[in-house]
């Protein structure tokens, strides 16, 4: 069997695993194939897969965000525990495919959170210095990677946001992926996958960085299940008619 082929029956596989309605919300099918259809109607896992593939040079940092609140008005450490998990899981997958840099962010409040998570999928938490001067170093083994992430927190004050925005893209990173984060409407609000609006001021604006990514020509990955999260823009039309 052709190479493509196969890999098109294990995209589409994939596809029909992340998409089973677990939850009975009634949206999952609808927002993939709002999604899918954007796409040139491919498998979304194996799109985003290539697409990520094709832009990363190993040693080069890929950014992913997660983190989601779920209860603002009590503290924003109390946040869902599906983000982080998969986030770690992409973490470790762009580590050993791509022998990229993982630089996973989120609120300041659920770094503890995210990094033991990060741990737990079999990378070491750790600075971004730590990892530049361990892969540069004279005694480091060749051929022998270094299981290793960056996980830090991002502002939720828009000024120091900016400056975050900066700091993290002035890296090159070969593309940014969003899994299970808010994103803020065209008024700036962020919203519960019910519709009920979230506080705005606990809130990471990681919506600026990845914006500023798209305006530099950099890769972005949206993933989300409930058409409120960051990256859902791209079938907005959709996600109203269905809401």
């Amino acid at each position: 069997m052709p190479e493509e082929k196969i890999l098109q029956q294990i995209g589409e596989a994939v596809d029909r695993m992340i998409t089973v309605d677990v939850s009975a919300r009634g949206l999952i099918q609808s927002l993939y194939d709002g999604a899918r259809a954007s796409l040139e109607n491919q498998p979304l896992a194996l799109t985003a897969a290539r697409r990520l593939a094709d832009a990363t040079k190993e040693g080069q940092p890929i950014i992913i965000a997660t983190g989601l609140p779920v209860r603002g008005w009590f503290s924003p450490a109390l946040a869902e525990n599906d983000g982080p998990v998969g986030a770690a899981t992409l973490a470790r997958a762009v580590y050993v495919a791509l022998n990229a840099i993982p630089v996973l962010i989120c609120e300041e409040e659920q770094v503890p959170v995210l990094r033991a998570c990060v741990r737990a999928a079999g990378l070491t938490p750790a600075t971004w210095e730590q990892i530049v001067a361990a892969r540069t170093s004279p005694e480091a083994v060749p051929g022998r990677g270094i299981p290793a992430a960056v996980v830090q927190g991002f502002p939720a004050d828009d000024g120091e946001a900016k400056q975050a925005v900066k700091m993290l893209l002035d890296k090159s990173p070969a593309g940014l992926i969003s899994i299970e984060r808010q994103g803020a409407n065209a008024k700036g609000v962020y919203h519960y996958g019910r519709g009920e609006a979230n506080k705005r001021e606990i809130m990471a604006k990681i919506d600026l960085l990845f914006e500023e990514a798209k305006a530099r020509g950099i890769l972005t990955i949206g993933i989300g299940d409930g058409g409120n999260e960051l990256g859902m823009g791209r079938i907005k039309e959709l996600i109203q008619h269905e809401h």
